[in-house]
């Protein structure tokens, strides 16, 4: 029986067949991977609850011919804490949705895999839903470094001139900050402050002690969101479906 061991992240979960379900998940050495899930959806499967979205498990892949078929699963993380919190579970889905974007298949993906496992950990442990939007958008901008998007952040990324204290624009199409006068050049910029700079590079070079330590005003909160969002919509061409179940738990 050709196969192999892996631990994994369930990233998605979609039915298959009468009884099966594909699932999809996220490996440090293979990358993105889909494999059936053979009998889960029946109600005696011992398998099903191992395979809940988000587990971190270690499971036996099994080769077939046009596709792969997991065989044995073990648990290793489940993530329960925030699973019974609705407002952390919807960052935990974007999270996921963000991953199953930007993952790549069969391709080696060790610093994706391990931010991706160490922020539902932190989503899992920081209990204080204010938070969770900490977590949420410095983990997008460490995804964006990762994937090679990293936003530039130090001088104007068209002319290379310094930026002013004030009359910085961030530009989706350029990838990062551009100056006034380069920001009608790009139909793809809107205002960003200096704090909301300042706190893009603090998550691009901090780890995550000091980030989870980090308070900041809803304002500037919304500002850097909205941010990530204008330059992670642009990169994929679509709107993140997560944004609206994100919002729908916000407003209660």
């Amino acid at each position: 029986m050709r196969g192999f061991s892996t631990e994994a992240i369930i990233l998605r979960r979609d039915n298959f067949g009468e009884a099966d379900k594909l699932i999809t998940f996220l490996t440090s050495k293979e990358g993105k991977v889909s494999a059936v899930a053979k009998g889960v959806r029946k109600i005696t499967s011992r398998r099903a609850p191992n395979l809940e979205l988000f587990n971190h498990v270690k499971l036996f892949l099994v080769r077939g011919k046009n596709i792969d078929n997991i065989g044995e699963v073990e648990t290793l993380q489940s993530f329960k804490d925030f699973k019974e919190d609705l407002s952390r579970v919807g960052y935990a889905y974007k999270v996921a949705e963000l991953v199953d974007q930007f993952a790549v298949r069969d391709q080696e993906s060790f610093l994706l895999f391990n931010l991706f496992l160490t922020t539902l950990g932190l989503l899992d442990r920081e209990k204080n839903n204010f938070k969770a939007p900490i977590v949420l958008i410095a983990f997008e901008t460490k995804l964006l470094g990762i994937v090679g998007y990293k936003p530039h952040l130090t001088n104007c990324v068209r002319c290379k001139k310094q930026l002013a204290v004030k009359g910085s624009f961030f530009s989706a199409e350029l990838g990062g900050i551009v100056d006034s006068s380069c920001a009608g050049k790009s139909i793809l910029a809107r205002p960003i402050s200096v704090n909301a700079i300042k706190i893009l590079r603090f998550f691009q070079i901090e780890d995550w002690d000091r980030i989870v330590k980090l308070s900041l005003e809803s304002a500037l909160q919304r500002e850097v969101d909205q941010i990530l969002n204008f330059y992670i919509e642009y990169l994929l061409e679509t709107e993140l479906k997560t944004n609206r179940l994100i919002r729908k738990i916000s407003n209660g």
